[in-house]
């Protein structure tokens, strides 16, 4: 079994140590962060990284910080961006989940795939609710979040036209495509905008159900969660793959 999801993001962001809701958090902000800091700091031993998934129906917030961590970096390359892998392992059932990244710093961007890989012979535990990107952020407190989208294709006249809407707190507003086609009534490419000028642009890749989640809630926070529509599956002897990509 292999499966992908391409997540896309740009954003305008100062990293915030100190995760409230059990996810990575992330702060908007004026100035640009260096995506080298960003990754160091999103990926690193016994810190929560941007992504999230049930194991056995276990919230992965819960128990990732306890799964033995690997980290292999690279360097720049002849375009100056530079591949690094990550890894997550549970030693009792053998699971492993492997991130590939790819930054780029004149772009202030980066990519990842995630992989889940069943390294023993027995069928791994649940694996269910994958979010390739889930992460909280902050903004000015009393901005208002604006979400700029577009219609997905219908055969109509109204293909791609540009939408809006004011996220509101508590209300989660969650787009997809129907019918398996990745852009079937839906578009995976994503603007959200804070009245300080700051926000964040996502984009989701997947030929077939993806999921976008925007949540603002009362902190002055936004949730963000991206990936695969209704997976639920376990791998025996298998690998399952995601993949995910973010400018900074």
């Amino acid at each position: 079994m292999k499966r992908n999801v391409v997540t896309w993001l740009i954003l305008n962001l100062v990293w915030f140590a100190t995760p409230t809701f059990g996810q990575s958090l992330s702060r908007f902000g004026k100035k640009e962060v260096k995506v080298a800091d960003w990754v160091d700091q999103q990926f690193r031993k016994e810190v929560i990284p941007p992504f999230s998934f049930r194991y056995n129906g276990v919230h992965s917030s819960t128990f990732i910080r306890k799964w033995q961590f690997s980290a292999k970096k690279g360097s720049p390359d002849a375009a100056g961006a530079v591949e690094n892998q990550y890894s997550w392992k549970e030693r009792e059932t053998g699971m492993i989940v492997t991130c590939h990244l790819k930054y780029y710093p004149s772009h202030e961007a980066v990519e990842w795939v995630l992989h889940f890989t069943n390294s023993s012979d027995e069928n791994s535990p649940q694996i269910t609710a994958v979010s390739v990107i889930d992460v909280d952020w902050r903004y000015g407190g009393g901005s208002e979040l604006l979400l700029h989208y577009a219609n997905g294709s219908s055969a109509s006249r109204s293909d791609f036209n540009p939408k809006k809407e004011v996220l509101k707190a508590g209300v989660p507003f969650e787009i997809y495509p129907r019918n398996g086609r990745s852009s079937d009534h839906a578009f995976p490419f994503f603007n959200i905008e804070s009245e300080t000028g700051s926000g964040v642009m996502v984009a989701v890749g997947w030929t077939g159900t993806w999921f976008a989640r925007f949540e603002k809630n009362k902190a002055s926070g936004l949730s963000l969660r991206a990936g695969m529509k209704e997976l639920d599956t376990y791998l025996p002897d298998d690998r399952l793959c995601h993949c995910y990509d973010q400018p900074v």
